[in-house]
């Protein structure tokens, strides 16, 4: 007579052990990149491409076109935490770049971050924590102090890149900020719709905004008309009220 089944099973597991163990092996010397994905885990790690950080900084981007800025400035901590090799400390543990942060690929996108978000903190009107890298209030003396850092920031873009329109006008979007500065913040805008270049809506918000100021109604109603026509569906969260109407 055979052998009763549950000796037979006794007998094949210790045959099948070194095969098993080879199997086992293998897994685990598999490394995470050779998971064919834009973000792997990896034990207790998350790893994210520069490629899909940058996506992740542009969708960020297209949140402040549309004017949620507090929801650019929480996606835009998330990318500087990742670029900055700081996610652990920022509250993103478990998320870190495939590449060193120090490589060129990695500082580019950390630098378009930090653009972004000196911009964010522009048009959230100095409302950001600055250290925390959050939205929400602050004293009026950090929101002064804010508005000079974005200046900064975006002074150095408009630097590296002095014909670019878009530079130009996020330039002039902080130089509004600063006091006895709204002079210049018009003068660039205006020559940039002189020239037909106005970037965005928010360029056209700005020049309605300060004509307004200097009491120049024609150019603020039709930068006003032409913020409305270029936000589109965003339009109440971008451009200035029409005039007479209750503020927003």
């Amino acid at each position: 007579m055979g052998r009763p089944a549950a000796q037979r099973r006794a007998a094949v597991l210790p045959a099948a052990l070194p095969f098993l163990g080879a199997v086992l092996f293998c897994a685990a010397a598999l490394p995470c990149a050779a998971v064919p994905r834009a973000a792997r885990a990896c034990g207790n790690t998350i790893t994210l491409t520069v490629d899909e950080l940058a996506r992740r900084v542009t969708a960020a981007e297209k949140l402040l076109t549309a004017g949620n800025t507090v929801g650019a400035v929480q996606s835009l901590r998330f990318a500087l935490a990742v670029a900055r090799g700081t996610a652990s400390r920022g509250g993103f543990g478990g998320y870190e770049l495939t590449s060193d942060v120090r490589a060129q690929p990695a500082v580019r996108i950390r630098v378009r971050a930090e653009r972004l978000f000196a911009l964010a903190v522009v048009r959230r009107d100095g409302l950001v924590d600055r250290r925390r890298l959050r939205a929400g209030w602050v004293p009026d003396a950090v929101r002064a102090a804010n508005f000079v850092w974005a200046e900064g920031v975006l002074g150095a873009a408009l630097r590296d890149a002095p014909a670019a329109p878009e530079a130009i006008a996020h330039h002039a979007e902080a130089l509004a900020r600063l006091p006895n500065r709204a002079n210049d913040a018009a003068s660039a805008l205006r020559e940039l719709d002189r020239r037909d270049l106005m970037p965005d809506a928010w360029s056209y918000a700005v020049l309605a905004r300060l004509s307004e100021a200097g009491r120049d109604t024609a150019t603020r109603d039709r930068a006003a008309a032409l913020c409305v026509t270029l936000a589109g569906e965003h339009a109440d969260a971008v451009c200035p009220a029409p005039r007479g109407a209750a503020a927003r």
